[in-house]
Formats: C-alpha cells, structure tokens, sequence
C-alpha cells in the first residue's frame, strides 16, 4: 500500500536486501526513495520573455513532458517561444484639404486609415489614436477629443477652428492599445487661405416714406474669415431721376456727403425736389423775356409723382441706389440696394438678408418684420418672387409645389425644396398694404446654387453574400464650383423594404446609409442584408455628392447581386449574428465606426422585429408538432420530454438573444460617441436604437435599456446645444427615430423618469424648430402619442396593454391631433402635444391631470 516506501510515482522492486525504489517516472524529477515531482518545463523560460512581454507558458503535466507556449503577447507575432513586433502602418486616405489648402469658414475633416496587420500579430485590445497640431506661425490649437474627435480616425474641425494664413500640420498617431511600442503616424499639411468679404444690407432694398427713418444696416457684412482688424464701410448714394444731376438730399434739402462711413445709415430721404425750371408757355402773357420765344423762368417745389411728366426716367416716387463697399485690409467688396421714397409714412417691411448662395434642394425660410405702422391701421402683407434673369424660369408662387408657409400674406414666406431652379437669379418682394393706400415694400435678391454635377459610382465585385463579401465603392467625376465636395453611401433593397429605418434627411426613406458625409470617395463594406428573392436578389448601392454650401447632388447608382447565407434554424441564426457582433466589436476596437455600425445593422437583421419572433417561434411550434409521437416512441424518445427539451432550448435562445441586443446597443452607444453629432449621424443612431429595441419585451435587458436612452439621450442633446442660433438642429427624421424608439422601452421606475426628460427636450427641440418655420409630419406626431402612452405621460393602464389601447382612452386627444392635422395647423397640434406632456408626470395614473390643463380647444376636440 505505501510502495514499499518508495514514492508513488516510481517503481518499488522487492528484493533480498529489501524494497528497491526505482527512478521516477515520466515528466517528473527527483528520487523515488525520496519524492517525485512534476518536473516544469517552462523552469528555463522557454517561451517567449522579453523583460516586458512574455507569452504564456504552460507545463505539460506528468507522465507527460515538456511545455505548452501561448500566443506571443499583445503587439508580437511568431509561434509564442520566438516572438517578435508587430508593424504598425496607418496614412490618411481622405481629407477636405484642396490643393494644399483650406478656409476658416468651412468645416474640414481629415481621414484616417490603418493598413492591414499581419494575420499573426497578437491585438485584441484594439488600437488607440491621436491628431495633434503644430502651425506657423504658431498658435495654441487644442484638438478636443469631445469637439473633434481627436482620439479617433476621423478628425473634424468645425467652421472657424482654423486661422486664416497659417499653415498647420496636422499629425495622426496610432498605436496598439496593449504594446504603445507599435505605433506609427501619418500628417498632412493645409494653409488657410483667405476669403472675399461679403457685403451685405439689411433692411434696405425697396419702398419707404418720407416720414420714415431709412435704416440700411451694413454691420451685418461678413469676413468669412473673422480675420483681425477692423471692417470700414464707405457708402455712396445715387439719385435716379428729378431733374439734373444725381445728388442726394435728406428731407431738409441738405446734400449728402459723396461718401458715408458709418456702418448703419439712418437718414430721412427726400421725397419733394426744389428745381429750377425751365419752360416754353405762349399762354403766359404778362412776363416776356427781351428776345426769343416766350419763355417764363420760376421757382417751384414738387413731389416725385409729379416730376415723372416733366423729366424722363422717373417714376412715382424718388429712387436711390446705395452702394456699400466694405474693407478690410486689402480686401473689398460691394453690394447695392435700391430705395424709392414715396410721400407720407407708409409701413416699412425688411426682408433678413441671406450670406451667399441658396440651396434648390433644401427649403427656403425668409423672415420679414415690419416697422412704421401707424396705430390703429391694418397692415396686409404680400410675397411675390419674380425671375431676375432671362435665363430664370418664372415662378407661380401660389403652387402647392413651390410654397410651403401657409399663406403669401405671412410674416414668414417659407418655400418647398426644388421650387428655385439652380442657377438662378430671382428677385423676392414683400409688400405692406394699408386701406389708406399707403405702400411700402422690401425685396431680396436670390441666387441660387447648383447641387454638384456629373459623378459616377464604381462598384466590385457586382455579386456576391450578404455580411460576408467585401464590396468597394468608388465614386468620381463630380464637378462643382463650391468645394470641397462629401459623399454619404446608402443601400436600398429593390423591390422590398430594408429591415431597419436609418435613412437620413439626404436619402430617401427607403435607403440606409452605410457612411455618412465625409471626404472619402471608396468605401469597402459588407452589405447588411441581402435582395428580395422574388427581386432576383437586387440591392441598389448609392452615392450622393455635398457641396461645402450644403447642396446635395445625386444620387448615382449600381446595382448588384446580394444573397443571404443559408440558415435553417434559429439556433444558426443566433450563432451567426454572435459572430457577426465579434466583428462589429473588432473593427470598433480598432476605430473602424462604419464598419462596426453596419455588422450591428446585419446583425439587428438577423434577430428580427417582433413580427419575425413570432414568425420563428411558430415554426418552432409546427415542428415539434411534426414529430410524430409514433417516430419519438421509435427512437426510444419520451415525447413530453422532447417536449421539454423545446422549450428550454427556445428559453436559451431568448436568453442569447437578449444578450446580442444589449451588446448590439452598447456598440452603438460607443460608436456614437465617437462621431460627431451631425444632422445625419442623429438619424442614423436615432434609427437604428429604435430598431434594435423594437423587440419583444423578453429580449429587453436593464443593460439594453440604459444604453438606448444614453444614446436618445445624447441625439437630442447635441441637437439643443446651438444656443447662439436658439434654433434647434433636431432634424423631422432623427425626433420621430427618437420617439419610436422610446414607445418600444419600459417605462418603470428611473427609465420612465428618464423617458420623461428625453420626451421633454425633444418636444423643446422642435419647438424651437417651428420658430424657423419646420413644422413636424403626421408620423412623428403619431410617434410622439405613442411615446406619451408608453410611458404613461397620459396614465399608463395598469395591466400593461399596448400604446394603442392605452390611447383608446384618450381618444379625445387623439381626435383633436386628427382635427388639427387635417386643418393644417400642425404647429398648434404639436405645441398641444408639448404641452401636455408638460403637465403629466411618469406617475400620472389617469387622465383628469391631462385633460385638466387643456385648452378649450383641446377639450373640445
């Protein structure tokens, strides 16, 4: 029993003289008469050790001998006993740089690009990034990881970050997360070239009265560049018409200086001209002159109206021409506005005046205010646009197609997007209208802009699997006068409809954007999804081209052969989506946004809405019922244990999916971190939450719901941070996103409280929008009452029923939101919606605190 004393692991031989203990057996060292030990084989470091670095070593345990050596460590590659250092390469690929250089008015980012890593090398902490900045001559130019993105591949630089004549280099680092010693970096250099002034007038431009104070305000003139020193501005005023010379006269018949220096001119202008006149009259006996005709020389005062019968050229009222030339160092510019003075005090309208060119694709808000209105009057306004070239088709401003504000008679004129055709030139014109006859009027002058022209998209290969081949996307041959150009790439599915909503306010509803705008002209992606079979598997890439003044061309397009992987059963689904999000977490490890943002789009796809839960588990159902019970019986199987064995399977399967959601929304909280809070990345995010929570509430962890709201959270946020404007940059599409989404969260305890504020901030948002003439869709003030009931903004029934049997209560509500978008008046619908949200807590538990602070109108609904 005791191996005669020897140790267990040797051999005890029985002799003579005694017991003899043999040598110790394989892989362990030592004596049998003493004891045997494993023996290490990683004792002599073996493997890889650097001082810094070693890979792991793994004793082979006895009877078995030698060592076991672990993948080289972080940033080395080899067979784990001899490693080396990885290489790092990164450049940049894109930028907004031209020609070597940039403006301060323009928003410039710059792209990075890791090169492809040996497949051997050791990284599974990801890589890290930093941009810096030196510049000549040199300044302090912080690079913000929260404003610019600094620590990620894309740098962004926004409007005025840069100053005009310095030249900067700019500097990207990278380096492994878990071996900094693996690095590399790439820059490029940009000079900041200067821009024209641009010299603007405010308030000028068409008809006042005598008695009127002539404001024409040149301060609002702008240097693109807000370059230092000061602006000077010389203003030189014309008279057309009243009899010889062009001098001007203020109301008291003083002459005006050649030139005027302030920046805003307040004058009183002259409407009666005191001329000498100069007449033949034979009907005038009593005075002759000593020889010639008969000719009677006098001294008279008249009105403007009445000089047009006596002097060519004019017209009623005196017209003035004011032309303001603006400097600042070498620089100038010049603009002219034209003003008629009539007789009296008639109302004065002023049109805001527009900095540059107008985009036809996106829609055209003019506000107006009104001054000089007597009390007690009754001022009619009226908007006219005429053509101002011969080659500027005319405009039939009453078309549904061209007006988008409610009347021609409103203080806002606001036209639909398309109505201006590009590049061209019209001539806006506001008229004040009193019973008395008294007139005054404002105009603008419009040039428009041209969305970019050409371009093309190249796309390889032109088949190929959904999630699994590489696509590149190259587009050129854009051409534009305002550069430099971005691009956004978006997919369609032809003949069907996309399993998730992340289109932007660029694409249309039915394509999902696969990068945003940027400077890149490829893209390397895998598609999300795959074509509809019935469409012969059909997906439409596309490319859409942005000017820097924001109009948008295109979209140009190919079409390719896309199928989906073969998956027969949910549990192949479930595992092929757990990979897919590995990739998504991978490529965001290593700052590669798109690419992660587009597997977790394939992966939401592949788990499905509610409707393809239901779908698969009715499957699920049909075949346990196709196993008949004589073929369980058979195969020796119990059928309420098979039975059984269903259904904790599907329990399993509900659980994984679960955690593919939450994981899916904590990529896309950090992904979003990670970019910079534009118009279209709100959409986008906003989009694509909703979708990933829009699932059945078994699937739906506290995790999950926490990052949704965080990302919800942030969309509207960065949307009401532009105070200086007090507009909010909230876009129709990424509020509606936002509200879908949250009608799709529980509403219990800190998340309903948390609901409750975001709801709240996003009905701020469009508040402020609506100041701007944005007025929200049927569809969002839907989402918005759903997102109310679902979070029990209006009394959340207590058994939990959905959003529609929750507004079934409150169907008056609803009733007047019908009434008040079929009357057009969504603005009041949705100041309705705002307020009510207002006065009802996340604990509201009926619907007298709503109903109490409605407006009778509300009520009467």
């Amino acid at each position: 029993e005791d191996n005669g004393g020897c140790d267990l692991r040797s051999n005890c031989t029985d002799t003579a003289a005694g017991p003899v203990c043999g040598p110790c057996g394989s892989g362990y060292s030592g004596s049998g008469e003493t004891r045997c030990v494993d023996t290490d084989g990683c004792a002599l470091t073996p493997c890889f050790d650097d001082g810094r670095s070693a890979a792991l070593c793994s004793d082979v345990a006895a009877p078995g001998v030698g060592y076991l050596c672990g993948a080289c460590p972080e940033g080395y590659k080899g067979n784990g006993q001899l490693c080396e250092l990885c290489t790092l390469d990164v450049e940049i690929t894109a930028s907004s740089v031209l020609n070597g250089q940039v403006f301060h008015s323009q928003r410039v980012q710059m792209v990075g690009q890791l090169g492809e890593m040996d497949t051997e090398c050791t990284n599974t902490l990801g890589t890290s990034f930093q941009w810096r900045a030196v510049s000549v001559p040199a300044e302090n130019l912080e690079l913000s990881n929260a404003i610019n993105k600094a620590d990620t591949l894309t740098l962004t630089l926004p409007e005025g970050s840069l100053s005009v004549l310095t030249k900067y280099t700019f500097t990207l680092e990278a380096w492994l997360a878990g071996e900094p010693r693996v690095r590399a970096e790439a820059a490029i250099e940009a000079y900041v070239a200067q821009q024209p002034l641009q010299a603007l007038v405010a308030g000028g431009g068409g008809v006042v009265g005598e008695d009127t104070l002539l404001k024409l305000d040149g301060s609002v003139s702008v240097d693109p560049d807000d370059a230092p020193g000061v602006m000077t501005y010389a203003w030189h005023c014309r008279r057309h018409g009243g009899g010889e010379g062009t001098e001007c006269r203020d109301r008291s018949g003083a002459r005006l200086p050649l030139q005027l220096s302030n920046a805003t001119l307040m004058l009183h202008m002259q409407v009666h001209l005191l001329l000498f006149l100069r007449f033949y009259n034979p009907d005038l006996p009593f005075r002759r002159a000593p020889k010639g005709p008969r000719r009677v020389w006098c001294i008279t005062e008249i009105s403007g109206a009445s000089v047009g019968g006596l002097v060519k050229g004019s017209t009623e009222g005196l017209k003035y021409t004011f032309e303001l030339t603006v400097a600042k160092g070498y620089r100038t510019n010049s603009t002219v506005v034209a003003v008629t003075v009539m007789q009296g005090d008639p109302p004065a309208p002023a049109i805001s005046p527009i900095i540059g060119k107008v985009n036809p694709s996106l829609k055209l808000t003019l506000p107006s205010t009104l001054s000089s209105v007597r009390e007690g009057s009754t001022v009619e306004l009226e908007w006219a646009v005429v053509a101002a070239s011969n080659t500027t088709p005319s405009l039939d401003l009453l078309s549904p197609d061209v007006l988008l504000s409610e009347s021609i008679h409103s203080t806002v004129l606001v036209l639909q997007p398309n109505a201006l055709a590009p590049l061209g030139r019209y001539l806006v014109q506001l008229a004040a209208n009193v019973k008395d006859g008294a007139y005054g009027s404002a105009s603008l002058l419009l040039v428009v802009n041209q969305e970019p022209q050409g371009g093309d998209l190249h796309v390889s290969p032109l088949e190929g699997v959904a999630l699994e081949t590489s696509f590149v996307l190259a587009t050129t041959a854009w051409e534009d006068d305002d550069l430099p150009l971005e691009y956004l790439f978006a997919y369609s599915v032809v003949g069907g409809k996309s399993c998730v909503t992340s289109s932007t306010s660029t694409a249309s509803e039915d394509e999902v954007a696969l990068a945003l705008y940027g400077p890149a002209t490829t893209l390397e992606v895998a598609l999300p999804e795959a074509g509809a079979e019935e469409a012969d598997f059909m997906v439409e890439v596309l490319v859409y081209a942005r000017d820097t003044l924001g109009a948008v061309g295109g979209p140009r397009a190919r079409n390719l052969t896309v199928r989906g992987l073969v998956l027969e059963s949910e549990e192949q689904v479930v595992s092929y989506s757990k990979g897919v999000l590995h990739d998504a977490s991978v490529a965001l490890l290593n700052g590669v946004v798109d690419s992660a943002v587009n597997n977790v789009v394939g992966a939401s796809c592949l788990l499905g809405t509610p409707a393809t839960s239901a779908r698969r588990s009715r499957l699920r159902r049909a075949r346990l019922q196709r196993l008949r019970q004589a073929e369980v019986e058979a195969a020796g199987m119990d059928v309420a244990e098979v039975e059984e064995d269903e259904e904790l399977e599907a329990e399993a399967l509900t659980l994984e999916r679960r955690a593919q959601r939450e994981e899916m929304v904590v990529l896309m909280r950090d992904a979003n971190s990670m970019m910079v809070a534009t118009a279209e990345a709100q959409e986008r995010m906003a989009g694509l939450v909703a979708n990933i929570v829009d699932c059945p509430p078994t699937e739906l962890s506290r995790v999950t719901e926490d990052a949704a709201l965080e990302v919800m959270d942030a969309v509207v946020t960065s949307a009401l941070m532009d105070t200086s404007t007090g507009v909010s940059k909230l876009t129709a599409s990424a509020g509606e996103q936002v509200l879908a989404g949250l009608s799709s969260l529980t509403a219990q305890g800190e998340h309903g409280a948390s609901a409750h504020r975001i709801l709240q901030a996003t009905a701020d948002a469009f508040l402020q929008t609506l100041a701007s003439g944005e007025l929200p869709t049927q569809a969002i003030l839907r989402s918005a009452l759903s997102a109310l009931c679902s979070h029990g903004m209006t009394g959340r029934p207590s058994n939990g029923s959905s959003w529609k049997s929750c507004c079934s209560m409150h169907s008056s509500r609803e009733a007047w939101l019908s009434v008040s978008m079929g009357a057009g008046r969504l603005e009041e619908a949705w100041r309705g919606f705002s307020a009510g949200m207002r006065v009802a807590s996340p604990k509201s538990t009926g619907r007298g605190s709503l109903v109490a602070k409605m407006s009778p109108i509300e009520r009467k609904g």
